[in-house]
């Protein structure tokens, strides 16, 4: 098959991911080229996307200084212990295309192990394709829990949802920090270096390390601003922990 370069493939996205499923294992730049151009997509599968942070994370476990890897791509790490590790590439959930900035980041350094590039090739492989993996019935849970784990889990599908209703009520910097300030969050504990998606995520971060998610969600609701999400943020908080917070 012909090379096919850069005016066809800039006008078809399908194409770059076809060309990286078929053709990665032999030719990396192809995954590369995928992960440049498009990253995980924007509807990420979840079981795929953790697999490929579980190996991102083991290939920076494995550096001569682990966690080197989350700090080149501007991770967020809490320390160079595995556990840490893992939390900070599973950052990447989430992102969409904006993952492909921070893993190419990554690669223009380095090209990551066998592990990782197939990894992305099964993302592109399997593109808008469920997985589903066999798991038992999940029981109605009472409370919602992922508003008090800790730290944040950016793999629960909760959580993303979380953040795209935050991103929709409060689309800019100056609107985020307002709701911030009015959640009683301390304002030094948040880095102001990002913007968008990834400021919106070092909010919720900064939520859930000092334990103030649940208020964020609580001033979310009370705020007028927010009205256009009210109803989908009811829903994915349930009514048992509505009514516990009088809501």
């Amino acid at each position: 098959m012909q090379r096919i370069d850069s005016p066809e493939l800039d006008a078809n996205t399908a194409l770059v991911r076809l060309l990286a499923a078929a053709f990665g294992r032999e030719e990396p730049d192809r995954i590369r080229d995928a992960v440049r151009r498009i990253g995980v997509g924007h509807r990420e599968d979840p079981v795929r996307v953790q697999t490929l942070t579980s190996a991102l994370a083991a290939w920076d476990a494995s550096q001569p200084e682990p966690g080197s890897l989350a700090k080149r791509a501007s991770l967020r790490l809490d320390g160079p212990d595995p556990d840490a590790i893992l939390r900070a590439w599973r950052g990447l959930a989430g992102l969409g295309t904006d993952a492909g900035n921070v893993l190419d980041r990554i690669w223009r350094q380095v090209t990551p192990p066998e592990s990782v590039r197939e990894a992305l090739r099964a993302i592109y492989l399997w593109w808008a394709v469920e997985a589903n993996p066999a798991s038992e019935p999940q029981q109605p849970q009472m409370q919602p829990d992922f508003l008090t784990e800790s730290p944040i889990n950016w793999e629960r599908k909760e959580i993303r949802t979380l953040e795209e209703l935050m991103l929709t009520a409060y689309p800019t910097n100056t609107d985020t920090v307002m709701l911030a300030s009015q959640a009683g969050l301390d304002p030094g504990m948040i880095s102001r270096a990002s913007s968008g998606r990834r400021f919106t995520r070092e909010i919720l971060a900064t939520a859930s390390r000092s334990g103030r998610l649940e208020e964020l969600v609580e001033t979310m609701l009370s705020d007028p601003v927010a009205v256009s999400v009210h109803e989908p943020l009811r829903e994915l908080v349930g009514d048992t922990w509505l009514s516990a917070h009088n809501l």
